[in-house]
């Protein structure tokens, strides 16, 4: 871990900062509490932690001080990575039923730290039946069958020392031109103040390896990284921008804060940019403050920088943060959120070329201490690397080239003594990408998916990102599904992939909407659309409803009532059936288009209503009338459920009021005809217009119509009639 961070993020292991020889009377309890909480205070661990014990040890012997000795026996334990000894005090706290939610927390991890996983699902049970609503808890619960196959299955990387032979303690590396950088403590800091008095070691440094054939050798003093004057005190470690020309180095401050009688140098993060093949300090980075700690430097895809820090604000432990570039400053640093941090400790961010954000966590369920962890910073939670990239120790500092499968990262996990470790994949990843898209081809953004990994029967949740495309690295030989899950107004669907070989792969999932438009054009055999035709919808053989086209012979309807089938009416047409297309998964349109034809009947049926006589300026029907109506009944009788209005019309000559009563007793006589042949009176009603419905220019007035213009006017219509 990150040394110059031990007294920010309490990560490592701490010597005693001084030596004091214990007066006899500082055994009475109250001194020795004073004493244990002095050294605590002042970050000696080591000193204070047998303290605690003989204090946690009274106390369950003598029923003498407080529970607190040995909550603090478990922290002080902890932070000096006694961990048997911290899970002692731990379980106790437990089986007392004396527990923090905190408490709990810690022995979670020391289980996995001490490989106890099969403890695991007690303590844990534990733990929400004593708090049962409490969310990070809850996390735990959900994520302990994940845990058993984190222990158990191996991703396709190995991993090996780098530099076995090292005595000292040596992290985060990143590659730098033809070799590597790293933060060591190999190095001595000048005369006065050789050693760091915490660890009893120097003070870390950057060291460049510049040739990797000779990466095994013993550092020397040339291996010192010189292209920037450093300070007294921890340097380490650095990152930079994607084309080399700015350096961001994490250090100690010059200012420092207290705790008690205790100075702290909290972490600064320090910019320099190369100009003329010289760094030069940058100082647009105005956010480091002597009451808080910054560093651990990354540059993600689009040159923002993402840093952790334990500002106030932030959801405990360290977070990790996030600055803009705004052209000529840094915007304030935004916390990235509940889908990154926890309420413990977020470090060592790292972004690959493909934008996957790589960061070292304890807050996450994980195999114990620090645990690597990937985001597309899209999803609800993070993904585990698994083993054997993360172990029972701290893991962190992770830098990763995603094309070749080569890469570093820093583990504890060699009797607590942080080293580096190379990182190879053992054949090249299954790179899937997947488009989701709208049936016009157009990508869509921020759709959530749920990506479901069969062989080992765990799901994530993700999501498209801005380019409507959602990208994983797979395991090889894994079978995945990948699922839109749907909505209302969308079907569902799914892609199967079968991560078989090495190499990128395309997939695209359309999404199909539910609710298409449906255009029913109702027209003739020639293509002329027709007003007036009754048709009528049906789902399952169920009548739904009836529609009279309008002058345009179109009909717009949505298939939410689930239609499949549409007949149509029109007097001196036949009957028009049409089955609907069932909207599916597999048709991608927006627009549905019918067309219900209509067939013009024979002579015979076909009901020629100018046959329809009467005598000069009477109103009953004369014989050869009744041939056309007997057809309309007919019709009727086949159509119990249409319904007709008989309208009579007459010239313009005679008087208005005239015209109406004669039309009016024409219509009447044809009704009465047809109800006396046996058809239902409400199936049809009679009208008279007069000469209100002219389809001439005979009109009053004009003298110079012929009879046969009048005869026009002069006609009796027929018209279906809707509900």
């Amino acid at each position: 871990m990150l040394l110059s961070a031990l007294d920010i993020f309490n990560m490592k292991k701490v010597l005693s900062l001084l030596f004091c020889i214990i007066s006899p009377f500082l055994f009475a309890q109250q001194l020795k509490e004073k004493y244990a909480t002095s050294l605590t205070n002042k970050l000696a661990y080591f000193e204070a932690l047998p303290v605690w014990e003989e204090l946690a040890t009274d106390y369950l012997s003598h029923q003498k001080g407080k529970i607190e000795y040995i909550r603090n026996a478990a922290n002080t334990a902890f932070k000096c990575e006694q961990y048997l000894k911290a899970f002692y005090w731990d379980s106790i706290l437990v089986a007392k039923q004396w527990a923090s939610v905190q408490d709990y927390e810690q022995l979670f991890d020391l289980a996995n730290i001490n490989q106890k996983q099969y403890q695991l699902s007690n303590i844990v049970d534990m733990a929400l039946k004593q708090f049962p609503k409490e969310p990070q808890l809850i996390l735990w619960k959900n994520k302990l069958p994940l845990l058993s196959i984190m222990d158990t299955t191996k991703s396709d990387f190995e991993v090996k020392l780098l530099r076995p032979n090292s005595n000292a303690e040596e992290f985060a590396a990143v590659p730098y031109k033809k070799g590597i950088l790293f933060v060591t403590t190999q190095f001595k800091h000048g005369i006065y103040n050789p050693n760091y008095s915490r660890t009893n070691q120097n003070f870390t440094e950057i060291a460049y390896i510049e040739n990797l054939k000779e990466v095994e050798k013993q550092l020397r003093y040339k291996n010192k990284w010189k292209e920037i004057d450093f300070i007294s005190e921890h340097d380490g470690p650095v990152a930079f921008s994607k084309d080399f020309k700015k350096v961001f180095v994490t250090r100690n401050q010059a200012q420092t804060a207290t705790n008690d009688d205790l100075k702290l140098s909290k972490l600064e993060l320090v910019i320099f940019n190369k100009k003329a093949g010289k760094w030069e300090q940058d100082l647009s980075f105005t956010f480091n403050k002597p009451d808080y700690s910054i560093g651990h430097a990354a540059i993600d895809t689009n040159k923002n920088l993402i840093f952790a820090s334990d500002m106030p604000g932030g959801f405990g432990g360290a977070d990790l943060y996030q600055c803009n570039w705004l052209g000529d400053h840094w915007s304030a640093p935004v916390n990235l959120g509940s889908s990154i941090n926890t309420a413990k400790d977020e470090l060592f961010p790292y972004v690959s070329a493909k934008g996957y954000l790589y960061f070292a966590s304890n807050g996450w369920p994980g195999l114990g201490g620090l645990d690597i962890f990937r985001s597309d910073r899209l999803e609800d939670e993070p993904e585990h690397l698994g083993l054997p990239i993360n172990s029972n120790g701290d893991d962190f500092a992770l830098n990763i080239n995603e094309e070749t499968g080569k890469g570093y990262l820093s583990s504890n996990r060699n009797q607590q003594k942080d080293q580096l470790y190379e990182l190879n994949r053992i054949v090249l990843g299954v790179d899937l990408e997947v488009k989701l898209q709208a049936c016009s081809g157009r990508n869509l953004p921020g759709i959530p998916l749920v990506l479901k990994d069969k062989t080992n029967s765990t799901d994530k949740k993700v999501q498209t990102n801005s380019n409507g495309i959602y990208q994983a690295a797979l395991q090889k030989g894994h079978q995945y599904v990948l699922v839109y899950e749907g909505n209302a107004n969308s079907f569902a669907d799914s892609i199967v992939f079968q991560a078989k070989t090495p190499g990128h792969f395309q997939k695209t999932i359309k999404i199909r909407n539910k609710e298409q438009v449906n255009c029913l054009w109702v027209q003739t055999e020639s293509g002329e659309l027709i007003k007036g035709a009754m048709v009528n919808f049906y789902h399952a053989k169920f009548f739904i409803k009836r529609v009279l086209t309008d002058s345009t012979g179109k009909i717009i309807f949505s298939n939410k009532e689930k239609l499949d089938s549409v007949y149509g009416n029109l007097i001196n047409y036949d009957d028009a059936h049409l089955s609907l297309i069932k909207p599916s998964k597999t048709t991608c349109l927006d627009t549905l288009f019918y067309k219900l034809v209509f067939k013009q009947k024979q002579a015979e049926e076909f009901i020629n209503l100018k046959n329809i006589y009467y005598s000069l300026d009477k109103s009953f029907l004369r014989p050869e009338s009744k041939i056309e109506l007997d057809k309309l009944v007919k019709y009727l009788k086949e159509h119990p459920d249409l319904k007709v209005e008989l309208s009579s019309h007459t010239d313009s000559r005679e008087s208005a009021a005239y015209n109406i009563a004669l039309s009016k007793r024409r219509s009447n006589s044809c009704v009465k005809y047809i109800i006396k042949q046996g058809v239902s009176a409400k199936q049809i009603i009679a009208k008279g217009y007069g000469e209100s419905q002219l389809v001439n220019r005979c009109a009053d007035g004009v003298k110079d119509c012929t009879e046969e213009e009048h005869q026009q006017n002069r006609r009796t219509e027929l018209r279906l009639l809707g509900e």
